[in-house]
């Protein structure tokens, strides 16, 4: 439903409710921080094969936060160009670029869509099980079963996820506002909500 219009009229959208991305990322980076306890950090954020353009302005708006913040974004990594099936591998090999000492050399990761998010959380698994430590912050955009279970197992630490039925009350409340003779300023933001830490 993001980015479509809720209602036209005879001159086309009379509304629309559309998720702002850049505000994703900030929440993001902004969740991080404060996970991270505002200390200089050294971070990652991926996009991958679906939502391209949406997860590229989540990344970006993520990492130029933290820059301004004064931490590191050592990659702002874009597997849009990896088939889905490779994209498990190409998360792979960046994040083991960043292992020494049996030790993951990261503070914090941004995952910036659904399926990379998914693949981030498998990689920081394989990871563990192959004995490196991984004390990295994993934050991650999506809602679906299997990204709540990496959430719940901790191996996903924060997951920003659409509200449905926030974009539902909006839609209809706005409507209303609407019929009622208010000029509606479009696209209307229903914000994100913040599952974890």
């Amino acid at each position: 439903m993001f980015g479509a219009p809720v209602a036209r009229g005879g001159n086309g959208p009379i509304f629309q409710i559309d998720l702002n991305q850049r505000k994703v990322g900030i929440t993001a980076a902004q969740k991080m921080f404060e996970i991270l306890g505002g200390k200089r950090a050294r971070l990652v954020a991926f996009t991958g094969p679906s939502d391209v353009t949406e997860a590229h302005v989540r990344a970006g708006s993520f990492a130029a936060w933290m820059t301004n913040a004064s931490m590191d974004v050592v990659a702002n990594v874009s597997c849009d160009e990896t088939a889905a099936a490779d994209a498990m591998r190409h998360v792979t090999q960046v994040l083991d670029s960043h292992v020494k000492d049996g030790r993951l050399r990261l503070d914090g990761i941004f995952a910036a869509d659904p399926p990379i998010a998914l693949d981030v959380g498998h990689a920081v698994q394989s990871l563990r099980a192959r004995g490196i430590t991984c004390r990295a912050v994993v934050v991650g955009y999506g809602d679906n079963p299997a990204l709540v279970k990496l959430l719940r197992s901790k191996v996903i630490h924060v997951l920003l996820v659409p509200h449905p039925e926030e974009i539902g009350r909006l839609a209809v409340e706005v409507l209303a506002r609407y019929l009622d003779g208010e000029r509606i300023a479009t696209p209307v933001d229903p914000g994100v909500g913040i599952l974890g830490s």
